[in-house]
Formats: C-alpha cells, sequence, structure tokens
C-alpha cells in the first residue's frame, strides 16, 4: 500500500502510535500488528523507517514528522536482535500456514520480506556453529529444516500436488507459483532442458519418467488441447456413430467444449490452415469436408475407404 505521510492519513497513524507507546511504554510493535481503530501500525512503522533512511523514493517526512515520532522513542535502526525477531516472526507464519520450513532462498513474504534470504542465513550460522543457542532452540521448535532438500524434488511433489488436485499439469499457466516458487516456469524450464536447450543441464531418465507419471505435456500446450479434444472427439464417433456432439460436451481434461473445437476444426479445413496429418486424423473418425482435404487422395479414394472401413463419414461443405 502507498502511504500518504501528510494530512488525515499521517494524523490517524501518528496517533495510534501514540496510543501504542502509551500503552506499552515502547513503539515495537509484533509483526501485522492492527490495533483496535483497525490500524496496520507495525507496517506503518516500517514504512516510516523506510523513508526516513532512504529506502523510499521520491518521499521524506518533515522534520515536524521525525521529532513526533522521536518522542515516542522510535529505533530508526532496528538492532540485529529486533531484525532477527522480525525474521524468525516470518519464519513461524510460514511453518503456521505450510506445516513445514522447506523455505527456499528465493522465496519472498506476501508483505514483500525476504524469508528464503533470511532462513538461508540461519542455514549459514548453523553450519558454521556461529548460531545462539537460544535462536536454534527457537527454530527448532518450528521445525527448521537446517539442510535443503534437492530443490528438484520439492518442485516435483508440488507438480505432482497439482496434478492429483487438478488431474493435469500441461494447463498449468506459465505464471504459477505456490510457497513462493514459480512452478509453472519449472515446468517449462524441464521442457527446454530435455530439448537440449540449457547447456549443461539434463534430466535423468528417471526423472523423466516421474514427470511422464504426472501427465507431463513435452510438447506445446496447443498440440496437448489439440490432442486431447482429438481423442474425445474420436471416442464419440466409436460410441455413437456420428460427430453431431451436443452443444455442451465438454473434454473433460481440458475443459473444451467439443463442439466448438468441431466447429473450429471445420473453418480450418475450410481455409486450408489444417496440417495434412491432422487432416487425415479427423478424416478417420468421420469428419471429412471434401472440397478442404489436403491430401493426394481423390474423392473416389476417400469414398472406397469409407466402404472398406464400414463407417459414414460426417460430411460439411
Amino acid at each position: 500500500m502507498i502511504w500518504d505521510v501528510l494530512g488525515s492519513i499521517w494524523e490517524k497513524h501518528i496517533e495510534a502510535a501514540k496510543r501504542y507507546y502509551a500503552e506499552y511504554g515502547d513503539l515495537k510493535p509484533p509483526k501485522g500488528y492492527v490495533d483496535s481503530h483497525g490500524v496496520k501500525l507495525a507496517n506503518w512503522l516500517q514504512t516510516m523507517r523506510s523513508i526516513y533512511i532512504g529506502g523510499t523514493k521520491n518521499r521524506s517526512l518533515s522534520d515536524e514528522q521525525i521529532k513526533e515520532l522521536d518522542e515516542i522513542d522510535i529505533s530508526w535502526r532496528l538492532s540485529y536482535n529486533e531484525k532477527w525477531e522480525i525474521g524468525y516472526s516470518h519464519a513461524k507464519q510460514y511453518y503456521e500456514i505450510f506445516g513445514d520450513l522447506k523455505v527456499f532462498p528465493s522465496y519472498v513474504s506476501s508483505d514483500g520480506f525476504k524469508l528464503g534470504d533470511w532462513i538461508d542465513n540461519q542455514r549459514e550460522k548453523y553450519r558454521s556453529g556461529t548460531i545462539k543457542q537460544y535462536r536454534l532452540n527457537k527454530l527448532n521448535e518450528i521445525e527448521m529444516v537446517w539442510n535443503l532438500p534437492d530443490p528438484w524434488e520439492i518442485r516435483f511433489e508440488i507438480a505432482k500436488k497439482y496434478y492429483h488436485e487438478h488431474g493435469c499439469i500441461a494447463l498449468m499457466p506459465g505464471n504459477y507459483t505456490e510457497n513462493g516458487m514459480s512452478i509453472g516456469k519449472w515446468i517449462n524450464e524441464q521442457k527446454q532442458i530435455r530439448k537440449g536447450k540449457r547447456e549443461g543441464k539434463c534430466l535423468t531418465s528417471e526423472q523423466i519418467e516421474r514427470l511422464d507419471s504426472i501427465g507431463m505435456c513435452w510438447g506445446s500446450q496447443f498440440d496437448f488441447v489439440w490432442n486431447k479434444n482429438y481423442e474425445t472427439a474420436k471416442h464419440f464417433f466409436e460410441k455413437h456413430g456420428h460427430l453431431n456432439v451436443p452443444n455442451d460436451y465438454v473434454t473433460p481434461s481440458t475443459g473444451s467444449n467439443l463442439a466448438k473445437w468441431l466447429e473450429i476444426q471445420t473453418n480450418l479445413l475450410r481455409s486450408r490452415r489444417l496440417n495434412q496429418e491432422r487432416t487425415e486424423l479427423l478424416a478417420a473418425i468421420g469428419f471429412v469436408i471434401q472440397s478442404s482435404i489436403r491430401s493426394s487422395r481423390t474423392k473416389k479414394d476417400l469414398s472406397k475407404q469409407v466402404s472398406e472401413n464400414g463407417r459414414t463419414y460426417f460430411k460439411l461443405g
């Protein structure tokens, strides 16, 4: 949120700060503190500190505003212990939400706190033996993960969870993020690695097999959707002997309206924008627009095929 430090907004927050100081004797509310008037005091004080030390561009505090905050003992620069406690409160909140502390260095909390960096710093102090015992104990109370699991494994487990919840990862949005990790980008990265487009990186046969087990689509999403719609159309044709699909018929794995998809294929065939392989695949399930077939076979050949296969084609045009 962008705070206006002038006028009524300033008055509202400085009064909240004074009330807190009068009640508690300091100006160190816990992270996320909101008073009984709905004032987000902890966030506001942090913003004031950022403005004061120059961390916020094009904004400044007046001498009078600085004096008002000084009178209630604001700590403009937090001590290491205060900063540590802020980091710990973020870690505890993460643990309460996600049930673990498998936090990667890139993770940033919703309020902008770089929790991944902070956790990584605690791990480094643990490895070097320089972490204070009482801090070690506090972190162990929330099941701190001192040795981070393989990043690939963590992301795979999230992708696997997505697969079980949605039934498909091929249509995962490219910007899909969970626990601060860009899983959508990670999925695309696995595709690029397998194609040999990431120098020095490769997937093991086991990793490929595991990705396959959760429905990994190594091609494009467009190809995946086309193939799934085709499979549904083929199943419908084999069951009913025609492609007079109801208007509300949906392809389960993609959520596509099959009737609309068939209409699109009709337009593509008529405008000669469907490649020969797909044209022939559609012809094989009774979908033929004779004037648009991009094949060397003649209408007579097609008629013969109809006779040989014992099928009645869905002819349009």
